[in-house]
Parts: structure tokens; sequence; C-alpha cells
């Protein structure tokens, strides 16, 4: 029997195409030692054998199917139909710790102004196991906006948002195909509550050809900042510096992305940016770096 102090977490997961990895992450949900939960399955028009492996637990969730629509409108659709207190989201080719559910309804319980309770990522490159927990991880802290406009690091699967939140910012912008959950962490946390729990408590899968690994996150990335910063021009004027920084380290990863998918042109271009937002002496070494390894691929395909 639950008790009444345990809220109503609502479990949100999209699916599109995961047979792969989805009764790995069913599994991590059903598993939860937290047990006052709704888990909602949204199937994005998944055409594999995802509804079989779904339909093994029917008894256990909430589906619903949708036309594909991509991964935000997926979760706000979970949203819409939830009826929790709290909301977590788990992605189809992710996992959960088994007391990840739990540790965070007692966080969210000391600090019930939360609007985002997060926890530490796994990174393992592939999942060999749970990872131990120190208990000093455990231990939340409260994180200041800068931080989190500095480092938005938030994942997906490792947040918690209560309810009232997003009736207040709203739901992911289905307009973007990438960085749809920095926008939201972005709006949830400016001038509201983020507590941060360092434990690793769930684990984020990534691999070649998933969103993480696109180049056009870059640039959605740089939308979000830029569309945040003109809705929130006082921002701007108090951390002109920190804007900087943050600008100048998207387009240095942008960079060394491009770099090593053999674009170099792109790269030095990039490059310069980042060292035009902020003088950075990473930047201006793989100017040089892009420019050598642009030399050198010419250079091997004129001999082929």
């Amino acid at each position: 029997m639950m008790s009444e102090s345990e809220p109503l977490v609502s479990v949100v997961m999209p699916v599109y195409n995961s047979e792969k990895y989805l009764r790995r992450a069913i599994e991590s949900v059903l598993c939860q030692s937290y047990k006052n939960y709704e888990f909602i399955i949204v199937d994005d028009g998944s055409t594999d054998g995802s509804i079989d492996i779904i339909n093994e637990y029917r008894d256990k969730i909430v589906y619903f199917f949708q036309k594909n629509a991509g991964a935000s409108a997926a979760r706000n659709k979970g949203i819409e139909i939830s009826k929790g207190e709290l909301i977590a989201f788990l992605d189809s080719d992710d996992l959960w710790y088994p007391d990840k559910l739990k540790i965070q309804v007692d966080v969210y319980q000391h600090y019930p102004d939360a609007s985002i309770i997060h926890t530490e990522v796994d990174k393992q490159k592939l999942f060999n196991g749970y990872l131990p927990i120190n208990q000093q991880d455990l231990n939340p802290r409260i994180k200041s906006f800068s931080e989190v406009f500095q480092h938005t690091n938030l994942k997906t699967p490792s947040v918690m948002i209560p309810r009232l939140v997003f009736d207040r910012v709203g739901l992911f912008d289905t307009n973007l195909p990438t960085a749809e959950d920095k926008d939201l962490f972005l709006r949830c946390s400016y001038q509201q509550q983020v507590v941060y729990i360092p434990a690793k408590l769930a684990y984020c899968s990534v691999f070649p050809g998933s969103l993480c690994d696109d180049l056009r996150s870059y640039h959605d990335n740089l939308k979000v900042i830029d569309r945040f910063l003109e809705l929130n021009p006082e921002f701007v004027t108090k951390n002109q510096s920190l804007v900087n920084k943050v600008r100048s380290e998207i387009y240095y990863d942008y960079a060394e992305d491009l770099c090593f998918k053999n674009k170099c042109l792109e790269a030095v271009k990039a490059a310069a940016t980042s060292n035009h937002h902020r003088i950075n002496i990473k930047a201006i070494a793989l100017i040089f770096k892009s420019y050598l390894k642009f030399i050198v691929l010419f250079l091997k395909s004129k001999i082929k």
C-alpha cells in the first residue's frame, strides 16, 4: 500500500523502432524500488518489432500510439495524458538504476520548490552493469542558473520535473530536431531552483546515428541559446563574459567534431568563430590542425 506522502510519478517513454534495447529499458522501470508510478509508453509510429515487446507488458503500462512525429511530440503526448505530480523521462535505448525514482522523490520532498531534480549520468561506452554508488554522492546541492547555462549537461533520462513547472513554462519544442531538452531545461531553471544529485542513476546510450551524434545539434544548441537570450536580455547584460564563453565552447566542440569527420575547411571556420567569441588557444591550435589535415587528405586523394 502506498503512503499518502508518496507522490505519483508519471514515467514517460517515447519509442521509435527501439526493439534492440527496449526490453532492457522497460525492465529498468519495472524494477524501480519506488512503486507509486504510472508507466506511459508513447509509440511514435514504430515499424519494427517494438510493438511485440510492448505487448508483453501491456498490463503494466499505459500505451498510446501516434504517427511518427518525433521524440518531443511523443514526450509531450505522454505529459498530456499523465496524472502524476512528478514527471520523469526515459528514452527507449537507455536505462535507470533501481533506486533512481526513490532517491529523486526523497530529494523532491526536501526541496518542494525545485523546478528540476536531476542526477549524474553513467557514461560507460557500453553498459556493463550498475556502477557502485558512493553514499556522499547522494547528497543533493542547489545549482545556480549560471552553472546550468554554462553546462546544460542535464540528460533527459536523468531529470524529474514537477507537473506545475510544465504549466508555467510549456512543453518540449517540437520544432527543434535536437537540443529540445536544453531549450526546456533553460526555461525550467531560469529564476527557479535546480537540484543536482551527484550519484549516477541513469545510463544514456550514445551510438553512431543517434541524435547525440548529429552535427546539427550544435546549430540547434546555438539557436536555443540565442532564443533564450532574446527573451531574457537582462541575463546578457549581467553575464556577457559567460555568454561569450558558452558560445565559444559550442563552436569549438563543433569545429573539433567537423575536423574529426574530415570536414576540415568547415572546421577552420567554426574554430575561428569560437576564437572570435572568446580568445581560445585550443581553437587557434585547431585551426592549424584542420588546415594540416585538409592538406594531407588532399595529397592522399591526388596520389590515388
